[in-house]
């Protein structure tokens, strides 16, 4: 119990016997006196701080009390939540026991030894706490002009609310348009720039402190090269490729140097054009190594490897046609059997007009009746011997069936269906 205690202002009275008044003998004990202004102690007032807390605040109860008698008093202090006895013996209440909501007083209760007194504060609800930033570090720890800036965040809410965060980002002291998460674009702050971020908490009803990081320094990018190589030389006795390259910091001037090479290659220091004048009996793959450098150290490397082959190429082997060139084709040969019908007797087709023609209507043919030509097997055979006959032999052949078109005509009819025996079918 936390006892208070006040200077105790007395009043004594004294009895007195009067003047020449007999002596009666001793009297009575008499009983002690009480003055006038005994009492019980006076509260005067009972208060909490802060006057609108939140679960994260520490509350204080403060009492104004005194006794009449001046007699030293004692004190105690019961907290109360929702109603309920929650602890008593302190004037403070941590608040780990509170939550948003809560509906706290704070009870005080003060006695003289002859008297005890209480007396309830104002009954206070515990108000929402607005989440706090904890710790704020930019990530990675060394950053170049190419790097994306990452703000890493740790916030606190005692009423455990899902908290959101806002950002501000500042280079060189400018607030940065635009730049408003957690993170920063590559190119937006250079090499020696001074970088800090702001953040606020939010949970949703109310708005946390902005807090801002340590300020973080911004290091030297590496020049980029930006052209790749000629990998392969066989048409020409002279390489030549142009190195190009840019600065993400517009640091100036580049240097170009060549690392590894074959020798004889070179490189212009400033606009990087490498040139070998390539000697013929030189052949194969030679290692390159390139290397761009700005004026404060940053380096960038790029390597491959060149091919020289000087091979020439072959012509196409014997009897094969070139590319894009097609055989030459080969004439059909006439079937076998047009060689027998020149070889008839010019007389025997001079009949061939006279036979006599049909007259009247034409004979119908009944489906029974049709019969198709014959097909002379032997025929097919001579024709594929024929089809194998040289070129000059082909040429004779066709000469020859000029010459006996006109013999053809004279044949009797008679005479050609005689050369035709009916064992040929």
């Amino acid at each position: 119990m936390r006892r208070a205690t006040w200077p105790i202002l007395a009043a004594v009275v004294l009895a007195c016997g009067g003047a020449g008044e007999p002596d009666t003998g001793p009297s009575a004990p008499a009983e002690p006196l009480r003055s006038d202004a005994d009492g019980a102690p006076v509260i005067e007032s009972v208060t909490i701080q802060p006057a609108a807390p939140s679960a994260r605040d520490v509350l204080t109860a403060s009492v104004r009390a005194y006794d009449p008698d001046g007699d030293p008093l004692a004190m105690e202090i019961e907290w109360y939540r929702n109603g309920q006895l929650l602890d008593s013996g302190s004037d403070t209440l941590e608040p780990m026991s509170l939550a948003r909501g809560d509906r706290v007083f704070a009870r005080a209760r003060v006695t003289d030894g002859d008297f005890d007194v209480e007396e309830d504060s104002r009954t206070l609800e515990i108000v929402n706490a607005p989440p706090r930033v904890t710790a704020i570090r930019i990530e990675p720890p060394e950053a170049t002009a190419t790097d994306m800036l990452i703000a890493e965040v740790q916030t606190s809410d005692a009423d455990e609310d899902r908290v959101g965060l806002a950002y501000r980002w500042h280079v060189n002291g400018e607030l940065v348009a635009g730049a408003e998460n957690a993170r920063l674009a590559p190119g937006l702050a250079r090499r020696g720039a001074t970088v800090l971020v702001e953040v606020q908490p939010t949970d949703g009803r109310d708005a946390g402190e902005w807090r801002a990081s340590d300020p973080y320094r911004m290091g030297n990018a590496a020049p980029a090269i930006t052209t790749q190589p000629v990998y392969e030389l066989s048409s020409s006795a002279t390489y030549s490729y142009d190195v190009a390259a840019t600065d993400p910091d517009g640091d100036a001037p580049l240097k170009y140097e060549l690392i590894e090479s074959p020798p004889g290659m070179q490189v212009d220091i400033s606009s990087g054009e490498v040139t070998w004048k390539v000697p013929e009996s030189v052949e194969g793959r030679f290692p390159i190594e390139l290397v761009v450098s700005d004026p404060y150290g940053a380096r960038t490397h790029q390597r491959y490897s060149l091919q020289v082959s000087w091979e020439a190429s072959a012509p196409p082997a014997s009897g094969v046609p070139a590319a894009g060139v097609a055989p030459p084709s080969r004439a059909a040969a006439p079937p076998a059997g047009d060689a027998d019908l020149e070889e008839a007797d010019d007389d025997e087709f001079e009949d061939a007009d006279e036979t006599p023609v049909a007259t009247g209507a034409p004979e119908e043919i009944e489906p029974d009746d049709f019969e198709p030509d014959p097909i002379i097997p032997d025929s097919f055979d001579d024709a594929d011997d024929a089809g194998d006959a040289d070129d000059d032999d082909l040429d004779d052949d066709l000469e020859d069936d000029d010459e006996d078109d006109d013999d053809f005509d004279e044949t009797p009819a008679s005479d050609f269906e005689d050369d035709f025996d009916d064992d040929d079918f």
